[in-house]
């Protein structure tokens, strides 16, 4: 395929050998490419820190057709999310959200959605607070389940249909989302959360990255939803989606990440 140039997100990038890189790019022309950067260790690379964790940048890769991976030529950084980077809450939902993507994708499976929604993801971090980055955090979870073709139903009873109108109201992982009492099962597991925190769940599903604002969490709907959200994609997805940042901000004192 010879020279190609995209707009890439930095979702991972290790050491190769002494000099180089090894770097998995989410593309929004190629979906996720795994690239090597020759020289990139070494002083005065001319890629200097455009491959950092969470970077978008422009791309010139040279793609080898029928090869698992492919040369980075050169790179230029669009945005590298100074602010994010300063505050390890909002640095640690970045990394979380590339990791995301980066163990949920595989080979060239290019889909602008999820090019598009990472991408407004990372600036809505970038520019909010500390205390409403988990807002964007769950948000993004909930769209990448939803292009992955899950899409877990927080407003009725996935049983018989009926809006949730119990101030405690029951979720399944197993079933896809909320069950009411009358159709619940004694022997089935359910997680409780309360109405507000589905209502929440629910309006996250509907809005667009740039249409956040509006929405605020308590400190308890964060702690349910970092219950019952996990739940669901273990049970879906198993350990496909298991995220070291995830780990991370479990072990996070206070409110910080949540």
């Amino acid at each position: 395929m010879g020279l190609v140039k995209s707009e890439g997100i930095v979702l991972k990038a290790g050491r190769l050998r002494e000099t180089s890189k090894i770097v998995n790019l989410y593309t929004d022309r190629f979906g996720k490419l795994t690239v090597v950067a020759k020289g990139a260790l070494k002083p005065g690379s001319r890629f200097g820190a455009d491959l950092e964790v969470c970077n978008h940048i422009l791309a010139v890769i040279y793609r080898r057709e029928g090869k698992e991976i492919d040369y980075l030529s050169s790179t230029d950084i669009l945005n590298d999310f100074p602010k994010t980077k300063a505050e390890l809450p909002k640095w640690t939902a970045a990394c979380g959200a590339c990791e995301l993507v980066d163990k949920a994708t595989s080979g060239e499976e290019a889909q602008a959605q999820l090019f598009a929604s990472l991408l407004g993801t990372l600036k809505g971090i970038e520019y909010s607070t500390s205390g409403r980055v988990a807002v964007h955090f769950w948000h993004f979870v909930l769209r990448l389940l939803e292009i992955l073709g899950y899409r877990p139903d927080f407003s009725s009873c996935v049983k018989c249909r009926k809006r949730a109108e119990e101030d405690e109201v029951l979720f399944s992982a197993a079933d896809g989302g909320l069950v009411c009492r009358n159709c619940s099962i004694e022997a089935e597991f359910y997680h409780k959360l309360s109405r507000s925190t589905a209502g929440k769940v629910s309006l996250l599903q509907k809005r667009r990255s740039e249409n956040l604002f509006r929405i605020n969490l308590t400190r308890s709907e964060k702690e349910e939803i970092r219950r019952v959200l996990p739940a669901f994609w273990k049970y879906h997805l198993g350990d496909k989606l298991d995220l070291k940042s995830f780990e991370f901000m479990e072990k996070m004192a206070g409110d910080r990440v949540r």
